[in-house]
This record gives C-alpha cells, structure tokens and sequence, in this order.
C-alpha cells in the first residue's frame, strides 16, 4: 500500500508541475532521497545493528549471496539478450535490469513487513556489497554496450570514487555505530522500535514518489518481450539458484529458517529504479529499462501473496 501511494503522489506531482501549480519539483525529489540517504536510513542501520548479535560465522556468506543474486541475474539479462537478437543498446538496458535489484526499498520494506524489525540486519547484511558491485562491474559492463566509446576508468580509481562516495560513508557509518553499540553496555532504547517502525515504511514512500513521477506507461508495450524475459530471470532462476545455493551452506538452520524467508523475499525483487541511471549515463534504452521496473513490480501483487503462502508454511 505504501508503495502505491508513493507511486500515485509522483502521478500527482507530475500532473500538478504540468498544470504550472508547483515549481522546482526536481529539488524537492533531491531533498527528499538525501534525507533518506543521509538521515532515515543511517538511524534505521544504528537501530538494527545495535541489537544484533552474529554468533554463527555461516551470516558472513549472507553479503556474498547477495552479490551472487545481483551478478546472476546480469549474467541470465546477457544470455536472454542474445536470444533475442537484441541490439548493443537493448543488451545494455537488459544487464542492468537483470542485475540491478530493487533489495533497498522493496527488499526492507516486504521484509519488515512480513517478517518483522528482526529482519532488517540480515537484509543489510545481504546488501553489504550492492553498491560496491554496481559501481565496480555492472557500471563498467553496462558502459561495454554503450554506443560510443568511453574511456576506461582504471579499477583503482573506481574503489577510491566508492571511498568518497557520501551515500556509502554514511551508510557504512550508520552500520558500524550500531555495532559498536552491540557490544558495549548501553542498552537500545524502548522508543528505537517505534521510531523504525515509522522510518522503514517513511523512507520507501519518500523513494516512491520520485519513480511515479518519471513513469511512462505508454513505453511498456514496446518492450512486453524484453520485460517478461526478466520476470523469468527476476522470479524464477535467481531465487531458485540463490535458495539453493543458501539451503545447501545451511541458511535454513539459521534463526529458526528466518535468515532463509530474508534470503527468498530478496531475490525476488524486481529491477531497481536506479537502473535507469546508468541506461541515461551511457545512451542504452532508457524504455526498456523504465518498461522492465514497471512492469515487474507491477507483476509483485501476484509474486507476494505466493513469498507470503511459502513463508507461512515454512
């Protein structure tokens, strides 16, 4: 429901800016995704890692399993690329739908939901490399298809551009305060469950209205072939190897099989909207990409009630 407020706001927005009723709506979206970034998400990490307690060294697989789902499913765009006799730029709209994942604001805010407040360190766990992979492979891969050339950036560089990237350092800060927190004497306060309780669903509407206003639905009749080849990919061979993968190292013994429901809801999220970033950067397919994420998170009102039956008998 969240979600599809977010989504109906940036409609409106949209609507209203082309009216001439509202001005600078492109800054009041800037305003909104760095208090997500720098604010919200920050508090929301300090509060779950304050209370976690990693006593099974098999959680130290859960980030490695998470850059596994998002290079898979790179790897499966590619192959159903070729298939398709798609052209250079289409290739490229394709690799980064199929790896980049929506784990940030659909991931947290299913898992919450359904699982609950204990959920949300195993999905930043799962997260940890997310950015570190889309900078240092799928950027420079999607980069491979461009339609002119680009001049390499040398691998060096790209770690020292992570390092000084502001969205990286505060999250990883956020991280390592509640960590550190973990092991001291100071207990989380009462009032912390609340006031994740508010952030989580606050944080994934202030991300959704942006994506509203930027859709365009009359692009996705174009592209049904190419979208549908990801929702294979997206909800049916990732999650299959990944689970696999996670059952077979013992992620189902882990909490009581919740690590594992964290494991499954995240590596049946659609494209993630930041996809749509490096398609704009190199002159890929901005349609198909916008196609894909609309499409495949339109097709969660059928893939969360089935995650949500598989949860409740497990």
């Amino acid at each position: 429901m969240i979600i599809l407020i977010g989504l109906l706001l940036g409609i409106v927005f949209k609507w209203v800016e082309s009216n001439k009723r509202i001005k600078n709506v492109n800054r009041i979206f800037r305003f909104s995704t760095k208090l997500v970034l720098f604010v919200i998400n920050p508090i929301i990490f300090i509060g779950v890692f304050w209370t976690i307690n990693i006593d099974n060294p098999k959680l130290a697989l859960l980030p490695i399993l998470g850059a596994f789902c998002i290079i898979l499913g790179g790897i499966f765009a590619i192959i159903f690329s070729k298939f398709l006799k798609l052209d250079n730029k289409k290739k490229g709209s394709m690799f980064v739908s199929g790896s980049f994942t929506n784990l940030g604001s659909f991931g947290t805010i299913f898992c919450f939901s359904f699982l609950g407040e204990t959920s949300l360190v195993y999905v930043a766990l799962f997260r940890l490399f997310e950015d570190f992979i889309y900078y240092t492979i799928g950027y420079p891969v999607a980069r491979s298809y461009a339609k002119t050339q680009h001049a390499k950036e040398k691998f060096l560089h790209i770690i020292l551009r992570l390092a000084k990237d502001p969205f990286i350092i505060v999250a990883i800060l956020g991280i390592t305060v509640g960590g550190t927190l973990s092991f001291s004497s100071i207990e989380r306060p009462e009032f912390y469950s609340i006031l994740i309780g508010i952030f989580v669903p606050m944080a994934t509407l202030l991300l959704m209205i942006p994506i509203g206003y930027h859709i365009k639905m009359e692009a996705i009749r174009k592209y049904i072939k190419e979208s549908f080849s990801i929702s294979f990919i997206k909800f049916i061979l990732v999650p299959v190897c990944i689970i696999s993968l996670a059952y077979l190292v013992g992620m189902g013994e882990l909490e009581n099989g919740l690590v594992l429901k964290v494991i499954l809801i995240l590596s049946v999220m659609p494209p993630a909207f930041v996809s749509v970033i490096p398609t704009q950067i190199y002159e890929l397919d901005i349609d198909l990409a916008n196609s894909s994420i609309i499409l495949n998170s339109g097709l969660l009102i059928i893939i969360l009630p089935i995650i949500n039956f598989i949860i409740n008998i497990t």
